[in-house]
């Protein structure tokens, strides 16, 4: 199946997936393509919601489960087909929980890792290989909380830590094929990612984690359009590493200031 070729500055023809395209910044990212021109699948977890963003924005859609490699697998197979190869992949799907670490049961850590940690590894090892035919592009989505992890955040800064440092080697990795990562970190952003335990498969997060979680009322959150435009500049001008919220500058520095001060 023929395509027009894609343009790398502009993303324009690219053939697109996005993951956890039904909402926030997955769809925000996957509106802002389809305005470049590009043609793009989207795919979600949730189906009511996946369904909607589909017809909103005029594009391909199935339902995916990242946390499970025969879902994901089908899912890259189906969207390969659909889109007669894949120039782009961009990866949004997470979920989060607020509370202590002491509060955070086995169930919890499941949760968060299968989705943040294994269905970014899931999504890789199930799109390189079609990312290998075009020499193409990889966005993967971590989070600030990972750089710079604060109280009542913790199981979720874990995962979005280990995200961040498998996003850093698949960066060098990747490169001997042509395939250009980009790790996105943002901050806050407005999405749905605080009711997370929505798409819970067992018991939802409880209210112990509610009463304990961290004031952030006074963080200045970006809309998922705002997010969607850093992260395709950055795509567009083929940086390895963009992030959002130029405030958390001074806590990121500190934080590599402890660390290069424990070699003195």
């Amino acid at each position: 199946m023929s395509h027009e070729v894609a343009s790398l500055e502009t993303l324009s023809g690219m053939r697109a997936v996005v993951v956890g395209g039904a909402s926030g910044m997955g769809l925000a990212l996957a509106r802002a393509l389809v305005g470049r021109d590009a043609r793009v699948m989207i795919g979600d977890i949730e189906t009511g919601a996946l369904d909607a963003a589909a017809a909103e924005i005029g594009v391909g859609a199935a339902v995916v489960d990242v946390s499970n490699r025969s879902s994901t697998a089908h899912f890259a197979g189906l969207a390969a087909a659909e889109l007669g190869g894949v120039d782009l992949v961009i990866t949004t799907a997470g979920v989060a929980m607020l509370g202590s670490l002491s509060d955070t049961e086995r169930s919890d850590w499941d949760w968060l890792i299968s989705v943040n940690l294994f269905g970014t590894i899931n999504i890789v090892d199930f799109f390189v290989p079609h990312l290998r035919r075009t020499t193409g592009r990889l966005l993967i989505t971590g989070s600030v909380a990972g750089v710079v992890p604060e109280a009542g955040m913790g199981a979720y800064a874990a995962t979005k830590a280990a995200v961040g440092a498998y996003a850093e080697v698949l960066t060098e990795e990747l490169a001997v094929d042509g395939i250009a990562v980009t790790l996105f970190l943002p901050g806050p952003v407005a999405t749905r990612l605080g009711s997370s335990d929505r798409n819970r498969r067992g018991r939802p997060v409880t209210s112990r984690q509610e009463t304990t979680s961290p004031d952030i009322s006074d963080r200045r959150w970006i809309s998922a359009d705002d997010a969607a435009a850093n992260a395709l500049q950055a795509l567009a001008s083929g940086v390895a590493l963009t992030t959002t919220h130029p405030e958390w500058r001074e806590q990121v520095v500190s934080r590599h200031r402890r660390i290069e001060k424990s070699f003195d």
